[in-house]
């Protein structure tokens, strides 16, 4: 049977419908060898993440379907209210080095974005944002690009 309610720690939590259009966040990630690039959609009534995109492997290789399923999977987890800390914790716990994949620094990297924009705006999101003009080559430089989705 299908459910858009989950329950964890005693608690029950309803799917987040998202709005059809929404403000994104890209941002660059970098590792010794390859370039990811990771756009995460705002859920403007309480400034949190709900949705992610990992692009950046070969098109069609196994590591594009891998981010790609990580992705769906992920904003799956956001959307039924999750906490990124939650998210990041379980990727680190048991690991010598941590949480080292391009998923658990993806979701290091939205934590780090989601900050600043709740210290940006205290009060939350009371009315959607118009597109921001992103600075040139802002993706290439790591820069935040915010556009609406």
């Amino acid at each position: 049977m299908h459910t858009s309610t989950l329950s964890w720690n005693g608690e029950s939590h309803m799917r987040q419908k998202l709005n059809n259009r929404r403000p994104t966040i890209t941002r660059v990630l970098e590792t010794e060898s390859d370039k990811y690039y990771v756009s995460f959609g705002l859920d403007l009534g309480d400034l949190t993440i709900r949705e992610v995109f990992i692009r950046g492997s070969k098109i069609g290789s196994d590591m594009e379907r891998l981010l790609d399923d990580a992705s769906v999977v992920l904003s799956l987890a956001l959307q039924y209210g999750l906490p990124l800390d939650q998210l990041l914790h379980s990727l680190h716990t048991g690991r010598e080095e941590g949480g080292t994949s391009i998923v658990a620094r993806a979701i290091a990297l939205m934590n780090e974005e989601i900050d600043k924009i709740q210290e940006a705006f205290p009060n939350g999101g009371t009315s959607p944002l118009e597109d921001v003009p992103a600075k040139e080559g802002a993706a290439e430089e790591g820069e935040g690009v915010l556009r609406q989705e």
